[in-house]
């Protein structure tokens, strides 16, 4: 369970580290387009498990 959480933490850690200043930089008076941001981002993960082939009996 530990590995597991590393591979929840290490994201989150770097996100909350370095999109605040990224997104300040580029758009310092509309914090709205961080949501858009993470719409996009959401949108594009769900594509890519559209990828994942389905196992059968697997869970």
């Amino acid at each position: 369970m530990g590995l597991f959480n590393v591979f929840i933490v290490i994201p989150q850690l770097l996100v909350a580290t370095v999109m605040g200043s990224v997104l300040k930089a580029f758009f310092p008076t509309e914090p709205i387009w961080t949501v858009a941001f993470a719409a996009i981002v959401l949108a594009l993960a769900a594509l890519a498990m559209l990828r994942v082939p389905d196992v059968e009996g697997a869970a």
